[in-house]
């Protein structure tokens, strides 16, 4: 068993975080080090209590941090499931109202090299946050700066059927 959080012995730069950062990034080592291997379930949530003496609150956050960093899946009546042993480094940029759409479109141009429509997996429907099976219009593309000659980004833009239309090959 191992010992409470004891945030002293660690780094300096440790002691001012929050319990829920310190218990997630002790569980995102264990993963990583093949401590909880792939595919095994993770201690109950009661027992991480007792492990990392914290409340279930501050579990429950911790392990929504390795949920977000798509470490472990979770499952009512099963237990949080190790599902990779690599933390996902995806850039996921969400907007949600119209008006926050100039800002982003403001200092780049898009040069779209492919539309087309895609059904959501289990995989995108999770990085879409929608049910599986939904339609999405897929347009990718390369973001440029201020005109330059060379690429900043590949991005990849979903938008939802409904709301996708035709969608122009030569976008901002």
């Amino acid at each position: 068993m191992r010992s409470p959080l004891n945030v002293q012995s660690r780094s300096p730069l440790l002691a001012h975080q929050p319990q829920y950062v310190l218990v997630a990034q002790r569980l995102i080592e264990d993963v990583t080090s093949g401590r909880y291997p792939v595919g095994s379930l993770l201690p109950t949530e009661f027992d991480l209590c007792t492990q990392f003496g914290v409340s279930r609150h501050t579990v429950r956050e911790a392990i929504r941090r390795l949920l977000d960093r798509g470490l472990v899946t979770r499952q009512r009546g099963i237990g949080t499931t190790v599902k990779a042993n690599r933390v996902e480094t995806r850039y996921v940029q969400t907007t949600a109202k119209i008006a926050d759409l100039p800002r982003y479109v403001e200092d780049t141009l898009l040069v779209t090299t492919q539309a087309e429509e895609v059904i959501a997996d289990e995989v995108l429907a999770e990085l879409l946050k929608c049910p599986p099976g939904q339609r999405w219009m897929k347009v990718t593309g390369f973001r440029h700066v201020n005109k330059g000659k060379l690429p900043m980004a590949l991005t990849d833009i979903y938008i939802n059927a409904a709301y996708g239309g035709s969608v122009n090959s030569s976008a901002r």
